[in-house]
């Protein structure tokens, strides 16, 4: 009888330890998930209060971010005497039913285009029940820019709507000549132009674009399927078309299409 009461206590005092133990795990369990909804439902709060904006702007046909966008009048009507660059934006924080605006400033420095002669920094706008918006930046095509690019940078500030949110987004750089400035996806890997033109050359980049008529080639490369990007069967037309032309213009003239390397030009 004494083995079995004292089994019997054992027993009773291991579960009473097991059940406090459960209790205590539950008890924190609890603990934790109040904490952190609570902390989330605050930043939530947070967001809704005090919505912040911050640069996001991908390179052509891809995922990747950029921190900065090459422009040139060189591919537009030379009656075109300004231009507007929109910078995209992504917002941190939840929709919003109605339009609403955000700024950004010039950072000033040596390289700095001149504010009112080179350029204008426009007002930004998130659209209504949008997570995106665009910085509108005006440019003006000034004489020098034959010879010279200007360069502006900016910064998104406290303005309006929206504050400057995620620091390591939060600057942009704007570049803008009236020359020929070689696409950014002409050597990439994927959806690049090298293997549809050959090496590039401001020569053979104007060769194209009066051939075409276009500037920009953001091909489909890996991505989704997209009616604003390129096909590959398309691309292949436009190389069978530049081949032609050239063969045409080298049949009627002395001396071969050159670069500016002294280099005949060719195509794939």
């Amino acid at each position: 009888m004494f083995y079995l009461c004292q089994t019997l206590k054992r027993n009773l005092v291991t579960s009473n330890n097991t059940m406090m133990k459960m209790n205590l795990r539950n008890f924190f369990f609890v603990l934790i998930t109040w904490i952190t909804f609570g902390s989330c439902k605050k930043d939530i709060d947070k967001y809704e209060d005090d919505p912040m904006v911050y640069f996001y702007v991908q390179q052509a046909n891809s995922t990747v971010l950029v921190s900065s966008i090459a422009y040139s009048f060189a591919t537009r009507s030379v009656t075109l005497a300004q231009d507007t660059i929109y910078v995209g934006v992504k917002i941190i924080g939840l929709a919003a039913p109605t339009e609403r605006k955000f700024g950004a400033e010039a950072i000033i420095d040596a390289n700095s285009a001149t504010a009112g002669t080179d350029y204008k920094i426009l007002t930004g706008t998130v659209k209504a029940n949008q997570l995106m918006g665009r910085l509108p930046v005006v440019v003006y095509r000034t004489a020098d820019l034959k010879t010279i690019t200007k360069q502006l940078k900016i910064r998104l500030k406290d303005e309006n709507d929206f504050k400057a949110g995620v620091i390591e987004s939060n600057l942009f750089t704007l570049n803008w000549n009236d020359a020929l400035i070689k696409p950014t996806n002409w050597d990439s890997v994927v959806g690049g132009l090298l293997g549809y033109f050959g090496t590039y050359s401001r020569v053979k980049y104007q060769f194209i674009i009066d051939t075409i008529a276009l500037s920009a080639f953001p091909v489909q490369g890996s991505s989704a399927y997209s009616p604003t990007l390129i096909t590959n069967q398309q691309m292949l037309e436009y190389a069978r078309q530049l081949k032609l032309a050239l063969a045409q213009y080298n049949s009627t003239h002395t001396t071969p299409l050159t670069d500016e390397f002294g280099v005949a030009v060719t195509f794939p």
